[in-house]
């Protein structure tokens, strides 16, 4: 509410997942009750077996999906591959879109240029970062071109830092913030996005 963000992104919001950062259990009903004493309606973004992660034995994906939306209070649940820039599980892909119309489902990685347009009709939102970095390496900088045919492709959400500085901008994770925020080519960036 403090930052006017008209929606978060939860990695784990029911059920149990197991991560290298160990087991991770999500907390629906205390995020629902502390969602309802906010002034503003702040959208849930939830992902449904996140990556990087393994669910508990016996969990099935169609069940999470229902799940999250629901009954753990999701506005939208996330798909992704299984690590950073993995493409998504086109069955995957197939199980959930019988649960969750196009307007509920964001796809969380693994967007590239071969298969934006057989993803479109399953999902109206959409996030790209690795993709966006020159030979799709997330170490890479981003390359404006690849940012270019996105935004033509509709694609308005770009992650510009995850937990270290780069050469888009300084990242609250890190303590080398060089540029006060974002650099010149971030701000070229931002310009290009909007």
């Amino acid at each position: 509410e403090a930052t006017e963000a008209d929606f978060i992104r939860i990695n784990v919001l029911n059920n149990t997942m197991f991560t290298d950062q160990g087991i991770i259990e999500g907390k629906a009903n205390e995020i629902i009750s502390f969602k309802k004493s906010l002034s503003r309606d702040i959208k849930i973004y939830a992902d449904v077996f996140v990556k990087h992660a393994t669910p508990a034995p016996g969990s099935s994906i169609e069940n999470h999906a229902e799940e999250l939306l629901l009954r753990a209070g999701a506005d939208k649940i996330i798909l992704t591959g299984s690590g950073t820039g993995k493409e998504i599980n086109f069955d995957d892909l197939e199980i959930i879109s019988r649960i969750a119309t196009p307007d509920k489902l964001v796809i969380g990685s693994g967007l590239n240029e071969n298969n934006v347009d057989s993803i479109k009709k399953y999902a109206n939102f959409s996030i790209v970062g690795t993709y966006l970095k020159k030979d799709s390496k997330v170490e890479n900088e981003v390359d404006l071109e690849r940012v270019k045919y996105f935004f033509d492709k509709g694609i308005r959400y770009i992650t510009l830092t995850h937990s270290k500085s780069n050469h888009i901008s300084d990242s609250s994770y890190d303590e080398n913030r060089q540029w006060g925020g974002l650099s010149t080519f971030g701000k070229q960036l931002v310009s290009e996005m909007n």
